[in-house]
């Protein structure tokens, strides 16, 4: 029996990859960017969380040193009795009572000058820190002899022996001494509390001044007071003159007037204000609480100590662009594609993109313990060498990956600048997205895409 002939066997054809065009990658592409732009947009929910916790932090610290302080007075406040007949008919009978209702008179100091500087401090709680001060306070001034003919009260009525002072302060526990009030050539102890018949919740008085005699009331005290982030006065004379320093680099104005005359640098600031009786919403002089604290507090100004850009708004603001980012690099792979031969799958694609989405997380963790600038570099150097060492290894091609280097390292280094620019980040924010825009154009305005899509059909 003679053996069956053998089959030769034939060579395994090697896999083909699969055709797919242009427009199909990009589609593909696109939904790539879909789950790296909702990573990014997670990153920042972790920087909101992140300065929650901050916040928290620093209210911690200002409740135990002292919150935000508004400084309020002295006023003037003198107790008067309004006697009235009520009739009363009993058994047929009109019968007259005296009654007596308590009233107070407030009257403002004529002038009030406050000179003093904050002594700024860094409190840390964790990783989180808050600004805080001290501020050393002079404040002199003087009333006039109160017109109580002038609001409608005789003078009989009035009781001069319980004439009290009242200053209002936000937060008392900031008191780091007892103030000495000096009065009429005497001293004097405040007391605590501003007093029954004040317009203020919080502050405190001192009783028993002597009005009588010849000339104005001339007042002087001196106030050491705790506070955080800002000190605001309120305009409580006829003339208001305040004059704060500090050496707190950046200042930020606040309250119902700005300065007359400031001058800030890397050493400090100094401030000057001026507010006339004209220029506020309240008189002199008022019975009873026709005005409230509401709106003696509400016109008053001053400067906080704050920093310029927090690293938190730094990183927020960076993670904006992060869309950017992803379609940019993207665009540069697909050129390589398209105008190369090179071919880079979907995956590779989300591999760059996590890259370059883990940058704003690097960022945010990093500028925590580090600084922002320095967080910058770290992450951005950290991320680019990664990218290029992966792409170099994708593509296969270390020009191509070097210009990709190129393109990110100029990104990176221009999103710095725009971070850095609080008055100018929209203005060069929009002028280089129209750049990078305009870039594209230019390098894709000789491509043929139909010829490109016919290529790709026509590739075995």
């Amino acid at each position: 029996m003679s053996p069956k002939p053998s089959i030769p066997s034939q060579p395994l054809e090697p896999a083909k990859q699969p055709k797919s065009g242009i427009a199909v990658r990009l589609l593909g592409i696109l939904l790539v960017l879909l789950p790296l732009w909702g990573a990014a947009g997670l990153v920042n929910q972790s920087i909101s969380e992140r300065e929650d916790l901050r916040t928290q932090a620093e209210k911690e610290i200002s409740e135990k040193w002292g919150n935000d302080q508004v400084l309020a007075g002295p006023l003037l406040v003198v107790p008067w009795d309004e006697i009235s007949d009520v009739a009363d008919v009993v058994n047929g009978k009109t019968i007259f009572r005296k009654t007596i209702h308590h009233h107070s008179a407030t009257f403002l100091p004529e002038r009030f000058q406050a000179t003093g500087s904050m002594r700024p401090e860094i409190r840390r709680r964790g990783i989180f820190e808050t600004v805080l001060y001290v501020a050393d306070l002079d404040l002199v001034g003087e009333f006039k002899r109160p017109d109580f003919a002038a609001l409608g009260i005789h003078p009989d009525a009035v009781h001069m022996e319980k004439a009290l002072l009242s200053v209002g302060l936000s937060d008392t526990r900031g008191i780091v001494e007892n103030p000495t009030l000096a009065w009429k050539g005497g001293e004097r102890a405040f007391e605590p509390g501003p007093g029954d018949s004040s317009p203020f919740q919080h502050g405190f008085q001192a009783r028993g001044l002597h009005l009588d005699g010849p000339g104005p009331l001339k007042f002087r005290f001196h106030l050491v007071l705790n506070g955080s982030r800002t000190l605001k006065l309120a305009p409580v004379a006829r003339a208001t003159t305040v004059d704060l320093d500090s050496s707190w680099p950046d200042p930020s104005f606040c309250g119902g007037y700005l300065p007359l005359s400031r001058s800030v640098d890397t050493k400090g600031f100094k401030a000057h204000w001026q507010v006339l009786e004209l220029a506020r919403d309240f008189p002199q002089a008022w019975t009873d609480q026709e005005i409230g604290s509401s709106n003696i507090e509400g016109a008053s100004f001053g400067v906080g100590l704050i920093r310029t850009a927090s690293t938190y708004q730094q990183s927020a603001r960076a993670t904006k662009y992060a869309i950017l980012f992803l379609v940019l690099t993207f665009a540069a792979f697909f050129l390589f594609e398209a105008r190369g031969g090179s071919r880079v799958h979907p995956i590779q694609y989300l591999l760059v993109g996590a890259a370059l989405v883990v940058f704003y997380l690097l960022l945010l963790s990093l500028s925590e313990q580090v600084g922002f600038n320095a967080a910058y570099a770290l992450a951005d150097g950290a991320t680019l060498g990664l990218i290029w060492s992966y792409v170099r290894s994708v593509l296969r091609d270390p020009r191509r990956a070097g210009m990709l280097l190129a393109v990110l390292t100029g990104l990176y280094a221009y999103l710095f600048v725009i971070l850095r620019l609080d008055d100018y980040a929209l203005l060069m924010g929009s002028i280089g997205i129209f750049c990078a825009v305009a870039a594209l154009m230019w390098v894709t305005k000789g491509i043929d895409w139909y010829a490109l899509e016919a290529d790709e059909r026509k590739r075995p």
